[in-house]
């Protein structure tokens, strides 16, 4: 992972991206005003000008300073008009001689008091959730790998004397997870929040890039003094070192139990020059072989292609399975293992149609009937056993014993209670010409007019039929 930090810049303190205003964001002027009340002071007492005391004792009265300083200053104000030649033989005191230190006397208290307002007014105006520190390093990713499970971390401090509870934590991505997600923040203690990222998931449906920006926002809720646009916004690049097309291996319902299939081509693109690759797989399910050496990805724009076969023994039924991609970087990164998703459906050599046969709804009595086709998908030609039919409600006819490639049947159906839904398995025992046996299952199912609900509505022949809606609930399920 490279932790540099070219394509996401620190953002400035504000509520928007940290929660907490900063001591100088309100009051920064005040502050320069109240340091340099204080360095005019000083220089005050260090340079203003000495005169004799009454009587020619020659001791010195007044603030006092450095002669050489007060020689210049003493030039300065005169200048200025703001101060009189002084007769040697006029000891007593001028008038105005105060008024320059009064004067900066009260520029200093108006500064510490302008201070103290300014810092009582944040501190009651930003309530105790508006004051989370989040350091800005840490809402930065720089540029990382695309991986499925990225952990990151976001340490809140909390620089307040008062607690701070927070309710949640939302994301504005369902490709974050987020631990804890509500949590107690002590006066001067840091809360570590842990993200797991999904960061693959950005580069679904995306068959060009390779690169392409992150954002995230979190958004704490407070479980009091509610604050307004808290919101910390996560940021980066994230890369991929390979592309596959298609994206997914998908076989559909063409594969059957026990026959071989042909295999499925699957092209991998290099990103960046790659010094190793290798496939990592289950054997005993699936083969992946490559058209090539592994050297056609030792450039970026390199292609490979892949041939992808599923093990025809598989069980009957839709499947899904992974193998991953590893390898290695020219600059000797590993990469995060890349998925290549698998997906189909195993068939037996024998179908059914329609696969599931439902009767609808019907009345108490009525016979209800439908047709089904046996078929072989390998045209091989196979004969009807015996037929099981699981509710004795069900019927099938007729039940041949002949070889064929397909056999028919008409399915029949009896209701006898009210009220619910019936359903039931039909297993019918094949035997091929090879000799061969396997058993088919195909479901059969309807639903009878009942009076069990209080919304029923009544038949013209004085028997409750369920409403439309509640039919159709009772047919999905």
């Amino acid at each position: 992972m490279n932790t540099d930090l070219p394509n996401c810049q620190p953002a400035t303190s504000g509520l928007s991206q940290t929660g907490y205003v900063d001591f100088f964001t309100v009051s920064g002027a005040v502050q320069l005003t109240f340091v340099a009340d204080v360095l005019a002071v000083a220089l005050l007492v260090l340079v203003w000008p000495r005169r004799p005391a009454p009587g020619g004792s020659g001791r010195a009265v007044g603030c006092g300073g450095w002669s050489w300083a007060g020689h210049v200053f003493r030039q300065f104000w005169r200048v200025l008009g703001l101060r009189r030649g002084q007769a040697p033989s006029r000891p007593a005191r001028r008038p105005g001689r105060w008024k320059p230190c009064v004067l900066l006397g009260a520029l200093l208290l108006a500064g510490l008091g302008t201070t103290a307002y300014f810092r009582e007014k944040r501190a009651a105006s930003s309530g105790a959730p508006k004051r989370i520190v989040v350091l800005q390093n840490r809402l930065c990713l720089g540029t990382v790998w695309a991986e499925r499970s990225f952990r990151w971390s976001l340490p809140l401090f909390n620089p307040t004397r008062e607690e701070i509870r927070v309710a949640a934590l939302r994301s504005s991505c369902a490709c974050a997870e987020i631990h804890p997600t509500s949590f107690v923040l002590r006066p001067g203690r840091t809360v570590e929040v842990g993200l797991k990222l999904n960061l693959a998931s950005w580069f679904d449906g995306d068959s060009a890039s390779w690169e392409r920006p992150f954002e995230l926002e979190i958004t704490p809720v407070f479980e009091s003094h509610m604050a307004e646009n808290v919101v910390w916004r996560l940021k980066g690049q994230i890369r991929r070192a390979l592309r596959l097309s298609p994206p997914v291996v998908d076989f559909g319902d063409r594969l059957v139990r026990g026959h071989p299939h042909q295999p499925l081509g699957v092209t991998v693109h290099a990103f960046v020059p790659l010094e190793e690759f290798h496939i990592e797989y289950d054997k005993s399910r699936c083969r992946i072989e490559t058209a090539g050496g592994a050297e056609a990805l030792s450039n970026a724009g390199g292609t490979l292609e892949l041939r992808v076969a599923v093990s025809p023994e598989l069980p009957l039924g839709p499947f899904e399975m992974v193998g991953w991609l590893h390898g290695r970087t020219a600059r000797g990164e590993h990469f995060p293992p890349v998925a290549l998703r698998m997906r189909g459906k195993m068939v037996s050599p024998i179908g059914a149609y329609p696969e599931t046969v439902h009767f609808g709804i019907r009345r108490a009595g009525e016979t209800a009937a439908a047709e089904l086709e046996l078929f072989s998908r390998v045209g091989q030609r196979f004969r009807v056993r015996r037929v099981m039919v699981g509710d004795r409600s069900f019927g099938v006819s007729p039940s041949g014993t002949h070889y064929g490639l397909e056999h028919r049947f008409e399915l029949t159906w009896r209701p006898r209670g009210a009220g619910e839904e019936t359903h039931a398995r039909i297993t019918f025992q094949l035997e091929t010409e090879a000799g061969e046996a396997s058993d088919l299952l195909v479901p059969v199912s309807g639903y009878v007019w009942g009076s069990q609900s209080g919304s029923d509505a009544r038949g013209e022949d004085g028997q409750t039929c369920p409403s439309p809606k509640h039919a159709a609930g009772e047919q999905q399920g």
